[in-house]
């Protein structure tokens, strides 16, 4: 449907009937061009008919060194804590800021 949209919306914007086609035809344009960068491209490496009862195992292999994969979860565990902290202290000051007014409001 939105290929004859497009199509129709372009023809009369061109033929020199602007007005709402214009926008139309933009709209549909940039629809279908989402579209296309959206859409999934898968790569086949293998293809085979499995009999029935036969298993398959699929598994992902990272193509990176020991020493680069530890590097990696050493990065993504401080990546943590730094968060962990950050949003302690957070806490932690809201919790000053609530007792700081509590007692301010309890001295008037």
């Amino acid at each position: 449907m939105l290929p004859f949209i497009q199509r129709n919306a372009l023809r009369r914007f061109v033929s020199g009937k602007p007005g709402p086609w214009g926008a139309v035809a933009v709209v549909a344009i940039g629809m279908r061009t989402m579209q296309r960068m959206s859409a999934r491209r898968s790569n086949v490496v293998f293809r085979e008919v499995l009999p029935p009862g036969q298993e398959l195992l699929v598994t992902h292999r990272d193509d990176l060194t020991q020493r680069e994969a530890r590097s990696r979860r050493k990065r993504k565990a401080e990546a943590r804590d730094a968060a962990a902290e950050q949003k302690a202290a957070k806490k932690e000051a809201r919790r000053v800021k609530r007792a700081t007014a509590a007692l301010s409001d309890a001295g008037s």
